[in-house]
């Protein structure tokens, strides 16, 4: 029996795994719901009815992004995360970064969503995080860190992820483009080449 993913198709951290498995072929059928408007198909499966949620042929649930991510690499021929420390820690400590700059996003979007706007001190805290964490992926990558070519990592898949999530939900609010047009290349390239990060750049629900 596949694995099963639970996920929709605007998360960031639904598209982490969905990035991942393709990469490593993996036998895994998507299940897309929308939490907004529906958990019964996440019931008895996370608790909270949030996604992405994936259960393994065994039944067990797993309802992390990064333990599911992790979880479908330790699958795949080549890894994606280094095995050796230090430099395991540091690129998921990188990937971590990236899911926290993802929060902040998500605050932001997902008030304005339920129709609730953040207060403007607020929105402006958020937003100043947020750049703070595209500036640090900005110098990770020039330092190396990731983006080197031949060498995709699960460090690219999260800054996609989450460079992705900026240009759907906020665009406006944010055009991180045009102040790092550099990291927008690399963003766009990484697309082009990967058919798994095209394939699972989110759109909104029909």
């Amino acid at each position: 029996m596949a694995l099963r993913l639970l996920t929709s198709l605007t998360t960031p951290l639904g598209r982490l795994p969905r990035m991942v498995w393709r990469l490593h072929g993996l036998d895994v059928a998507e299940e897309i719901v929308n939490p907004w408007q529906d958990r019964a198909p996440l019931a008895g499966i996370s608790p909270l009815g949030k996604v992405p949620a994936l259960l393994l042929e065994d039944g067990t649930a797993i309802v992390d992004s990064a333990v599911i991510a992790e979880h479908l690499d330790s699958l795949g021929a080549a890894p994606l995360l280094p095995a050796a420390e230090p430099e395991r820690l540091r690129m998921r400590s990188a990937c971590g970064l990236a899911r926290d700059v993802i929060a902040s996003g998500a605050a932001i979007a997902g008030s304005r969503l339920v129709g609730a706007e953040l207060p403007a001190k607020l929105q402006d805290w958020h937003l100043a995080k947020i750049e703070a964490g595209i500036a640090e992926f900005e110098r990770l990558r020039d330092g190396g860190a990731y983006g080197t070519a031949g060498a995709l990592s699960m460090l690219d898949l999260g800054v996609a992820a989450m460079l992705g999530f900026m240009d759907f939900r906020l665009a406006a609010e944010l055009p991180w483009r045009a102040k790092w047009a550099d990291l927008a290349a690399w963003h766009d390239a990484l697309a082009a080449e990967h058919a798994a990060v095209r394939e699972t750049v989110p759109v909104a629900p029909s």
